[in-house]
């Protein structure tokens, strides 16, 4: 705190009652390097007021209002203290019923919490030496009305000024476990990880999650790269259904499947929560296994692309008929791939696999992830037999495809493939892709 500031003060004294002095304060020329929402700048008005029970048991008593930021009861013991919020605002929301109590230990600080967001402990060295905190659950919230408005938009200097101003370098390491941490009222597992503050980066180290079935595992970085404030994450999904992801990004994923492995190399302009489709970058590579392709419209943006591969959008545009999967979606025994994306713009590299028990595809080419604009080659391989004449197919026949499996990859390199195999141009948009057939007996070899 820095500056000088006006206040009144009221001593009440009665026979039989404690003795209780009210300060009140505009607290304005005063400036408060505080986190939010307790920061404020010297010309800012932030009416305060205080009452003082200088007998009350075990210390000192502090009651306070703090207009549009707080208000709470403070002990002041010599052991440490007690703090409650009554109320909290941070942003458009309020926090209520906060308790805290900080016990001083002479080298350290134990800090403990119990609150609806919070129930959980910190432990804060007097050198700052390594802060760990261990919490039972952590409740977060996301705003999606919040999510929606456009923000504040800031210049490459105003961030670049922002990040510096946060002086990571003298931060301490923190170690964090979570027991449970939960998003709008949703389980998502057990979570760990380590902050490593440097000069002008903050590095996230030994990320461990565990989703139900899922274990996301990597490594993140918060830092400027070539002048500009930039994010980086590293890391793998492993375990059963990809489904399980759903908590997180607080929608459906239209995908029902038994093994999933994940790994990523991303990085996005700003910060780690600022991540965007349209502006990613880096690698990724995946592997699914036994599972369905489900015909859902309600998924987060990043799982759309799913939607290329249903029944409604894709399969019945080549006209056929897999009268068998429509009722729950497009089923596969395989869905591996690998693909690089730079700006927002994702190309297969190079191709996504698709084998399935009525037919495979490799889908080649590249999409933008913003305006989900398609620019692909489709070669479909189907099974040849006596019943099932490859020319009616093409043709748009309609004739229902059997159970054959088949492993694309040794399928692609039979010279019969050819006999049984198909090229198509898809463009479009994921809802609505074009698919024109380019050449027959074509493997896109």
């Amino acid at each position: 705190m820095s500056g000088t500031t006006e206040y009144t003060a009221q001593l009440d004294v009665a026979p039989g009652s404690d003795s209780r002095l009210t300060v009140r304060s505009s607290l304005e020329g005063l400036a408060i390097d505080w986190p939010a929402p307790f920061s404020k700048d010297a010309d800012e008005a932030a009416p305060l007021v205080a009452e003082i029970d200088i007998e009350a048991e075990d210390g000192l008593g502090i009651s306070g209002t703090w207009e549009n930021r707080a208000t709470f009861d403070l002990l002041w013991k010599n052991s440490g203290l007690e703090l409650t919020f009554e109320e909290l605002y941070l942003g458009a929301q309020t926090l209520t019923n906060i308790n805290l109590e900080a016990l001083d230990l002479g080298d350290r600080w134990v800090l403990t919490t119990r609150s609806e967001r919070a129930v959980g402990r910190l432990e804060i060295p007097n050198d700052l030496s390594l802060v760990t905190a261990d919490f039972q659950v952590l409740r977060l919230v996301r705003n999606e009305e919040a999510a929606k408005e456009a923000p504040e938009l800031l210049t490459l200097k105003q961030q670049l000024e922002a990040f510096r101003a946060l002086d990571m370098a003298n931060w301490p390491d923190v170690d964090i476990a979570i027991s449970e941490l939960q998003l709008n009222g949703e389980s998502l597992g057990r979570w760990s990880f380590y902050l490593r503050p440097e000069a002008e980066k903050l590095k996230i180290t030994e990320i461990e999650g565990r989703l139900k079935s899922l274990t996301l595992q990597g490594d993140m970085t918060w830092s400027v790269v070539d002048n500009r404030e930039t994010s980086q994450f590293s890391g793998s999904v492993t375990g059963d259904a990809l489904a399980d992801l759903g908590g997180l990004f607080g929608s459906d994923i239209p995908l029902s499947n038994k093994q999933s492995n994940i790994e990523l190399e991303l990085d996005w302009p700003g910060r780690p929560d600022e991540f965007e489709l349209a502006s990613l970058s880096g690698e990724v590579s995946a592997r699914l296994d036994d599972g369905v392709i489900l015909e859902r419209n309600n998924s987060a943006q990043v799982f759309r692309i799913f939607n290329l591969l249903n029944a409604d959008t894709l399969w019945r545009r080549l006209k056929l008929d897999f009268s068998d999967l429509y009722e729950r979606g497009v089923a596969f025994d395989a869905i591996s791939g690998k693909a690089r994306l730079k700006d927002g713009l994702l190309t297969m590299d190079p191709e996504l696999q698709v084998v399935g028990p009525s037919g495979a595809f490799k889908l080649s080419g590249s999409t933008n992830l913003a305006d989900e604009v398609l620019d692909m080659r489709l070669v479909v391989v189907l099974p040849l037999t006596q019943n099932l004449p490859l020319a009616a197919l093409l043709m748009g026949a309609g004739a229902p495809i059997g159970g054959a499996l088949f492993v694309l990859d040794k399928v692609l390199g039979d010279p019969l493939s050819k006999l049984t195999s198909a090229t198509y141009n898809v463009t479009g948009t994921w809802d609505e892709p074009s698919v024109d057939l380019r050449r027959v007996f074509d493997t896109g070899n």
